[in-house]
């Protein structure tokens, strides 16, 4: 069964709109627009090199393994990366990133980065998110672990969300 990719090459073109307008615009320099920057460029990263590897991969023993290796790290890592900044922006739009609390959610999400950082940039030695063998891609160990971190993320934003939907920051 093929790939179908016309949503990527969709998905990309509404992020090049979406960042067209965004960036074009005068904005306030706000911590909430910051992250929102963040994510919009994470998210055209993310899209761009997820619609690369479906064609490095399915030709892996065409290309080489260093290349393999950089487009599907950048993508782990973007789209990791995107569900901890998405994380951040609804602590600062809920008001919760400051005091005590604030000072919590910053070790947390530094973690969860570093761990983040830790399995995909040591991937190509250890294989724990991704290998390639024999021109085949092969899930590591440890992927399904960031998958399970993003998923926890967008979980605790929406639980912030109806903790503190009475004092939204927008």
């Amino acid at each position: 069964m093929g790939y179908i990719i016309h949503y990527d090459i969709a998905a990309i073109f509404v992020c090049i709109v979406i960042n067209v307008l965004y960036f074009s615009k005068k904005r306030f320099a706000t911590k909430a627009n910051r992250y929102f920057e963040i994510m919009c460029v994470l998210v055209a990263v993310a899209t761009v090199t997820d619609t690369i590897s479906v064609y490095t991969i399915t030709h892996a023993d065409t290309f080489p393994i260093v290349l393999n290796y950089i487009i599907n790290g950048l993508f782990f890592l973007s789209f990791n990366t995107l569900q901890i900044v998405y994380f951040r922006f609804m602590v600062t739009i809920t008001g919760y990133d400051t005091g005590k609390i604030g000072k919590v959610i910053n070790v947390v999400t530094i973690t969860v980065f570093l761990y983040l950082l830790f399995v995909v940039f040591f991937t190509p030695l250890t294989g724990h998110a991704f290998s390639f063998k024999n021109g085949v891609f092969y899930l590591g160990m440890l992927l399904p672990s960031l998958y399970i971190v993003a998923y926890v993320m967008l979980v605790s934003c929406i639980l912030l969300v109806m903790f503190s939907r009475l004092h939204l920051t927008l």
